[in-house]
């Protein structure tokens, strides 16, 4: 069976790529995709190169590679330890950009019934921002600041908002994400000349 999947093949190259999709181990599920999130800073990040010699970015990525790990779709087979799971459910999980990827069952979630696959897509995201709110061992009452309204920062002022922080404190250069910010838990926002952000 083959999959295209969507290859970062050297700095500001991509190309589709056909290829045999691998084989569906005991604790796997093999999925079809329906859609995919671009990753704007990791993915932009690994398109472009623009990162130092010697930091994590040039230890972690090779060329070409296979990009992606926001994923829906539909589980088209399921491997014979697999438990949670059935061939025809929707799924998200960290699958690649490709139209076939294969997952293990624990990096999937079942997707609701009233949760299109546009929003489902999104679910790694919010586990990788929720992660980091818990890492902060935010307590009720006290005052969160955040730095950044792009696409991680905006999840993570709705979770400083229900975890009861007193004041959300967003900083962004953006007039337009911080009126998203004031929408969805942020008690105070402060736009940044960009040249002073620099």
């Amino acid at each position: 069976m083959k999959r295209t999947a969507i290859h970062i093949i050297d700095k500001n190259r991509i190309e589709l790529h056909e290829a045999d999709v691998t084989d569906v181990g005991p604790n796997d599920l093999l999925v079809r995709t329906t859609r995919s999130v671009i990753s704007t800073g990791t993915e932009s990040t690994a398109y472009t190169r623009k990162y130092g010699p010697g930091t994590h970015w040039d230890q972690w990525l090779h060329y070409p590679m296979t990009t992606g790990y926001l994923n829906c779709g539909v589980v088209e087979a399921v491997g014979s330890a697999v438990t949670k799971f059935k061939r025809g459910d929707r799924v998200a999980s960290g699958g690649a950009h490709a139209s076939l990827v294969v997952v293990g069952e624990t990096r999937a979630a079942r997707v609701p019934d009233a949760v299109p696959d546009e929003e489902a897509a999104w679910t790694h995201l919010g586990l990788i921002t929720q992660l980091g709110a818990r890492a902060a061992e935010q307590l009720l009452g006290e005052s969160v600041a955040i730095v950044g309204a792009g696409l991680l920062g905006q999840l993570v002022i709705q979770y400083a908002f229900v975890q009861g922080a007193k004041d959300v404190i967003v900083i962004d250069t953006s007039a337009a994400r911080l009126a998203h910010a004031a929408r969805h838990g942020a008690t105070l926002t402060l736009q940044m000349d960009a040249k002073t952000a620099k």
